[in-house]
Formats: C-alpha cells, structure tokens, sequence
C-alpha cells in the first residue's frame, strides 16, 4: 500500500512545495519507507512509499526519468516479463522495480500500456511531450484514486482525506449517494462518492487531463 497525490493548476499558476507536502504527510501512514514531490511548473506529484519488489533508494518516488515523472500504487505481477520484452526492443534498466518497468512501458506503448499489465494499480504520469497527464485504475479497482475540482485546481489522491489540506475544500455530503446507501445499501456503484464533487475513477479506466 501506498499513497499518491496529484495537483495541477491552471497554466499561469506554479504548484508549491509546501502545498503538496502537507498533503502527502496525511498519506503518511500509506507508506512508512520513504516519501517525495515533484514540481514541474502547474503540476505536483506526491507520494508515501511501501517498498515491496525492491527496498532499495532506486524505487524513490516520484519516479523521474529524463521526459516523466510517475507516482504510482499497487504492484505489477507480470513486471519480469515485460521487462524482458522491453530489453529486446532496446531498453535499458537500472533498478529492479516494477516501477520502472511501468514508465519504460508507457515510453514504448504510451497509454496502450496498461492492456500489457496484471497486477494491480492506481498511477500518473506526467508527460511534458505530450503535454498530459495520464492517470490509470486497474480492472478490478482494487487501488483507489479519487478526483476532485478546487477553485479551477485539479486535484487526485488515494485517500479523499488528503483534499482536506487543500485551502477552499470542504467537505459536504452527496446526499442521492446518501439516500441510495442508506436505503439501498447501494454503494461504489458510480464515479461519485458519498463526497460531493468527489469522484472515483472506474475500474479499470483511464484518465488523461490536457495540460493545454
């Protein structure tokens, strides 16, 4: 288990350190081994790290290669494989991360690279070529990611709870989601949460936010 975070604003507007590390600290407890922000002009990334695959300091996240920077959750089981394949058409490897296999991955294929993936995950990537962020949800929807609009600024985390550190977010209850839990017992069943204007990214869908 681990914790992601993600805020862009809009173009004019520099993320700041400080705003992202006060959101990843209340994912702290997501991931105890390591912690880490990436700023790049109007996008942050964040993340709290569990190590599993490798423990070492080449999984830090966010993950940054010379064109993108990941933050990701959850594991990549066929990650040796698709390793292999990708060393066959030319790429090279420094870590034994699953990681790594995922960027190097959305390198080659782009965002055809999660139909390559078993496992289970919830990651974005920024890709300042493209000019996107490309955000992924595994099939079953094991891994959570939430979204949200504050005040213009995009906003993604694992846990809703991270949105609280946001100035100009508050908290207020969707109550159809309400009624049809309450009434119901009806619950995960659409892209919205018991937050209003909170939503959750489907099983197995993708996301891709143009930075234009």
């Amino acid at each position: 288990m681990c914790g992601i975070f993600g805020w862009i604003k809009p173009p004019q507007d520099k993320v700041k350190r400080a705003e992202i590390e006060r959101c990843v600290t209340s994912l702290a407890h997501r991931g105890p081994d390591d912690h880490g922000v990436y700023l790049f002009k109007n996008v942050g990334l964040g993340h709290r790290r569990l190590a599993i695959f490798d423990p070492s300091a080449g999984g830090h996240q966010p993950f940054l290669t010379d064109q993108y920077a990941l933050v990701f959750n959850g594991a990549i089981y066929n990650f040796p494989e698709i390793r292999q394949n990708l060393r066959q058409a030319g790429y090279k490897f420094y870590t034994n991360t699953d990681t790594e296999v995922l960027l190097q991955a959305y390198r080659h294929w782009g965002p055809d690279c999660v139909h390559h993936f078993n496992g289970q995950w919830a990651f974005a990537i920024h890709d300042p070529l493209r000019q996107v962020v490309f955000c992924s949800r595994d099939r079953f929807g094991i891994k959570p990611f939430y979204y949200t609009e504050i005040d213009g600024k995009f906003c993604f985390s694992s846990e809703i709870k991270a949105f609280i550190k946001i100035s100009g977010w508050k908290a207020k209850l969707n109550k159809t989601k309400a009624y049809e839990y309450l009434v119901h017992q009806m619950h995960d069943h659409t892209e919205e949460t018991l937050f209003g204007d909170v939503f959750r990214l489907g099983n197995g869908q993708t996301l891709n936010f143009d930075l234009k």
